[in-house]
């Protein structure tokens, strides 16, 4: 269900950007999260849920987490949904070989094979030295870059500050950069543009407390396959409502990623049980 909330975001934070400012597009989304955050962090514990004892991480994070929120929508403008979930589908591979300088955790030789060719699937969609190929496919693995380092930090800061209090930095950190830079870009919507805004915004947090609450009841590492649910969402609703369907290329690398990914998840459950 959370996976299928962030589509459903996603799509419309696509909509929405044929209109208006990426920025104003996030600080809603943000200012949005952030209250969240707050109420979360409060209501589990109290005022010193807002006490981090790793606040240059806490920064560093949240930057992690703007930079891939903002690029991925910003993707958003020039690529289908498909397209650019596509080259994001490469996230748990990326995650997984970062881990190893940053984390020091080990990856076998078969991890690193399923790495390589989650890469080379990646290749396959944005097909660099062709007369196809576009340099704005970029954003969305730029955008996975970050969001892997967000997921690194996000276990290194999980060892000394608990859920609520990194979600609410999570959100605090993005507003305040959006807040600085929302009124140079600002424009008011239209009545309808703030329904979409709103709407956006609930779905993401909606997205958010679906999968938290997952998280809660299960291991990460078990529900990692269920992240291609939010792909397969975006090829459903591109279709649906944009009318765009990815080439078969796209779904060629796709299915590269995807399978790699996979194989990486199996191993990782094989070694663990």
């Amino acid at each position: 269900m959370g996976m299928t909330l962030f589509a459903c975001m996603d799509a419309v934070s696509k909509h929405l950007t044929t209109s208006l400012p990426i920025v104003e597009i996030l600080w809603v989304r943000y200012a949005l999260f952030t209250l969240f955050g707050l109420l979360m962090a409060l209501s589990l514990g109290g005022i010193v849920s807002l006490r981090t004892k790793m606040l240059k991480l806490q920064i560093v994070r949240g930057f992690a987490m703007l930079g891939d929120i903002a690029l991925f929508t910003l993707s958003f403008r020039f690529m289908q949904l498909a397209e650019a979930h596509a080259i994001a589908a490469i996230a748990p591979l990326m995650v997984m070989a970062f881990a190893v300088p940053l984390l020091g955790e080990k990856v076998s030789r078969r991890q690193w094979m399923a790495v390589s060719t989650g890469l080379i699937g990646v290749l396959v969609i944005v097909r660099p030295e062709t007369n196809l190929f576009q340099p704005i496919s970029i954003l969305p693995f730029l955008a996975t870059v970050s969001f892997s380092l967000y997921i690194i930090l996000t276990r290194l800061v999980g060892k000394y500050d608990n859920l609520a209090t990194s979600v609410f930095y999570t959100g605090v950190i993005g507003l305040i950069v959006l807040t600085a830079a929302a009124p140079f870009y600002w424009r008011t919507p239209t009545a309808e543009e703030g329904a979409w805004l709103v709407a956006a915004s609930c779905l993401g947090v909606g997205a958010h407390i679906c999968v938290i609450r997952g998280l809660s009841l299960s291991e990460a590492s078990i529900l990692q396959p269920f992240n291609y649910v939010l792909l397969v969402g975006a090829i459903i609703l591109g279709f649906v409502v944009f009318g765009s369907f990815p080439n078969a290329t796209t779904v060629v690398g796709a299915l590269i990623v995807i399978v790699s990914g996979l194989y990486a998840w199996y191993l990782v459950r094989v070694s663990g049980s």
